[in-house]
């Protein structure tokens, strides 16, 4: 697991390859570099899986936790969760949150054993095409 305060080439392309966006390129560029608080990205080995998390006054959000689609059920996303903490708790975050679609259950899982409840909901809205 490697870990880096900005997404460098090689963890956005994971990330693409994770979450299949072909945006990454653009959102690292537009949403990712516009983030000011400390920031670690994680990479698990042969790019198998990402995460990000920011810290900022005693909290941490996760996100963009990913794991390749060949690659996913095998622990992968618990390990980068862990590496995220672990270096969040070290950046004095005393509480974690993170963002998951409501329709992933792989992801609710993992998440519920890290012990996290749900708090709240949310949605996104997109303009007509």
């Amino acid at each position: 697991m490697s870990l880096a305060d900005g997404p460098d080439a090689g963890w956005i392309a994971a990330w693409a390859a994770c979450e299949q966006r072909p945006d990454a390129d653009e959102h690292a560029r537009v949403v990712l570099a516009r983030i000011e608080p400390a920031t670690a990205y994680a990479r698990a080995a042969g790019d198998l899986g990402v995460g990000l998390a920011v810290c900022e006054r005693g909290w941490a959000g996760l996100f963009c936790v990913a794991t390749a689609p060949g690659a996913r059920r095998r622990g992968i996303a618990g390990h980068v969760v862990h590496a995220l903490t672990t270096w969040a708790v070290g950046h004095g975050a005393r509480h974690l949150y993170l963002q998951v679609d409501s329709a992933n259950a792989p992801a609710h899982a993992l998440y519920e054993r890290a012990g996290f409840t749900r708090s709240h909901g949310y949605h996104y809205r997109a303009a007509p095409r």
